[in-house]
C-alpha cells in the first residue's frame, strides 16, 4: 500500500463526512511535504540531563552521547571507553525510538 493510499484509508476511518476526509487527506499530505527538522539549536533548547542524543558541531562533525546538566557539557564515549567532553556543539536531536514493526516483525 502506498503512502497516499494509507492516508486515504485513515481519512475514511477518521470521518464518514467527506469535507472532514478531504481536510484530513490534505493535512497529512502537507505534513509529509513539510517535515519537522529534528535538529535543535543549542541556543534555543538544551537536552534533558543524560538523555541519549546525537549532536553536531558547526564543521559537520557528528557524535552520539549525552548532555550533562551539572557540567553544562556534551559528552561522548570513544571506542577505547574514554569519556570526552565535546566543545563547539551547535545542534542536537533525540535518538529516535525504533519503529515497532522492526522491533516486533
Amino acid at each position: 500500500m502506498t503512502r497516499i493510499e494509507k492516508i486515504a484509508n485513515e481519512a475514511r476511518e477518521f470521518s464518514s463526512h467527506l469535507p472532514h476526509q478531504t481536510a484530513f487527506y490534505y493535512g497529512a499530505q502537507w505534513a509529509d511535504e513539510h517535515p519537522i527538522n529534528p535538529w535543535k539549536n543549542v541556543n534555543d533548547e538544551l537536552p534533558k540531563d543524560h538523555e541519549k542524543i546525537f549532536f553536531r558541531k558547526k564543521d559537520g562533525s557528528k557524535y552520539f552521547g549525552w548532555f550533562d546538566e551539572k557540567m553544562q557539557s556534551f559528552l561522548t564515549i570513544t571506542p577505547d571507553v574514554t569519556k570526552w567532553t565535546i566543545n563547539g556543539i551547535t545542534h542536537w536531536m533525540k535518538v529516535p525510538d525504533m519503529p515497532a514493526d522492526i522491533l516486533n516483525p
